[in-house]
């Protein structure tokens, strides 16, 4: 099983330890038991709205802190407090902007998942799918009743699965194999702990803690149901900011294409054709946001901020959407073009390659990179 680095600049490649306690409380006592407390996560529907400061650390010290707004229909608007990132879902398009680096990724907002909301119930829902609860305690999270839930992995039982986490606005996988190959591993993290908000059923806080791994997430100034201005799920790019569609928005960054092949159990061919002026900026490496699948992808760009992207992914599906089917060098391509530029994606045996090339390009040119990448039409 291929272990995923994560998407968002969080280096966790995490095994968990076996093991389990008494769990407190029963049916007669006010602390629900494991069983209760699953249903009531299972019949959860997530308010119509929050805001929310969600603040990350290591160990003692604060990663980062970010501003949050959500409405149960998908509208996502995150900003960390020292401007460097900003985040917002308005429905159609997810817009990541990296201010730092002038860069602006935007994905078809139905590659996300429907509503951040949603994602924060549907992993807690996986945590009592896949983990054993250790132990549930009542405890008290900035002014708010919680149920303080611990969950490892079950002791007598193979497990063969990963967990894909989105906590604030960061995305991270634990890869819980616990196959006999695995049992003399040493362990990275030992559990997971959530707090839960017991009116909402909200994961206010979550921690995960172990060897070399100690990460905590807690949302504070938490406030449900209000009307939030559609202005806030709106996002323009800056005009001198290069935007890329469709391509992970936090890839990590990998020294050649042998260390992406090695990473992603791809095939990563480069194009033999470029327009004048590009030069490879990048190599990097990242599962989907579904955490299904992985992708390498080349990032070529010029000094005028042209951008031209080739991705290899481990999938044989091709990009969802309005998109058209066209001949190029004598393959099947799916065009989609958009205001943001043109992405031209085919099947390469049990992989999918394909260019993003930005809106400075024409249509001819996306076509020539695209015929210059080897993988003929008998790989189809």
């Amino acid at each position: 099983m291929t272990r995923l680095s994560p998407a968002l600049g969080l280096a966790v490649l995490v095994v968990l330890a076996a093991g389990c306690v008494t769990l407190p409380g029963g049916e007669s006592g006010p602390t629900p038991t494991a069983a209760e407390l699953e249903a009531q996560v299972d019949d959860a529907d997530p308010p119509s709205a929050a805001t929310a400061t969600v603040v990350s650390e290591r160990g003692d010290t604060v990663a980062y802190t970010e501003e949050m707004w959500l409405r149960d229909d998908g509208a996502t608007n995150t900003e960390t407090t020292d401007g460097r990132f900003r985040n917002v879902n308005d429905g159609e398009w997810a817009w990541f902007y990296d201010v730092g680096a002038d860069r602006v990724t935007v994905i078809d907002a139905n590659r996300t998942p429907d509503s951040h909301f949603a994602y924060l119930y549907d992993t807690q829902r996986t945590y009592f799918d896949e983990l054993d609860v250790a132990a549930i305690e009542e405890a008290t999270i900035d002014g708010r009743d919680t149920y303080h839930v611990t969950f490892e992995p079950p002791r007598d039982e193979t497990v063969d699965t990963d967990i894909t986490v989105l906590v604030g606005d960061t995305e991270f996988v634990i890869p819980l194999e616990t196959s006999e190959a695995d049992e003399s591993a040493e362990p990275v993290a030992d559990r997971i702990d959530v707090w839960i908000d017991q009116e909402t059923l909200f994961p206010i806080k979550q921690e995960l803690e172990g060897e070399g791994i100690d990460r905590t997430w807690t949302y504070t100034d938490l406030s449900f149901g209000d009307d939030i201005d559609d202005e806030r799920f709106t996002f323009e790019p800056p005009e001198d900011a290069v935007v890329a569609q469709n391509v992970h928005p936090y890839g990590r960054s990998v020294d050649s294409i042998a260390a992406a092949e090695s990473e992603t159990n791809l095939t990563v061919t480069e194009p033999t054709h470029l327009p004048a002026g590009l030069e490879r900026d990048s190599i990097e490496v990242s599962p989907s946001l579904a955490g299904d699948t992985m992708t390498a992808t080349l990032r070529y760009v010029a000094d005028d901020r042209r951008t031209l992207l080739v991705s290899t992914t481990t999938t044989t599906r091709l990009p969802d959407g309005a998109g058209e089917s066209v001949t190029v060098g004598g393959r099947s391509v799916t065009k989609v073009e958009s205001q943001f530029g043109t992405q031209l994606a085919w099947t390469c045996g049990e992989q999918v390659v394909s260019i993003f090339a930005s809106a400075e390009f024409d249509l001819e040119t996306a076509f020539a990179v695209a015929e210059s990448i080897e993988c003929g039409a008998e790989s189809n």
